[in-house]
């Protein structure tokens, strides 16, 4: 059985750096999901553990966004992973930043 030959017509290729910026938006979105709910789970009583987890989602969302941004640089890459790690990272932050606001 013969395979077919597939013909290439750009040497494009995904952004690396939005590749991992989009990876790091949903482990953030993640880590967020369950520190809602386990805050939920002890009545708003968390312990300084589950601050500590808050602030490293903020830091990895915070990476990501850089990283996303970083990766719009490169002439030849696809802008998927670009623009969905940017957003998503963005969204996150957004996201904090209302759970901030709303206990201050």
């Amino acid at each position: 059985m013969s395979r077919k030959k597939r013909k290439i017509y750009t040497d494009k290729k995904h952004a690396v750096k939005g590749m991992i910026a989009t990876a790091l938006a949903v482990l953030a979105l993640a880590l967020f999901a369950v520190i809602i709910f386990l805050s939920y789970k002890q009545r708003g009583q968390a312990q300084i553990w589950i601050g500590s987890m808050a602030l490293f989602s903020i830091l990895m969302s915070f990476v990501g966004l850089i990283l996303g941004l970083m990766s719009f640089q490169g002439e030849n890459n696809y802008k998927l992973f670009s623009q969905l790690g940017s957003f998503c990272n963005v969204f996150v932050l957004v996201l904090w930043a209302m759970i901030y606001l709303i206990g201050f």
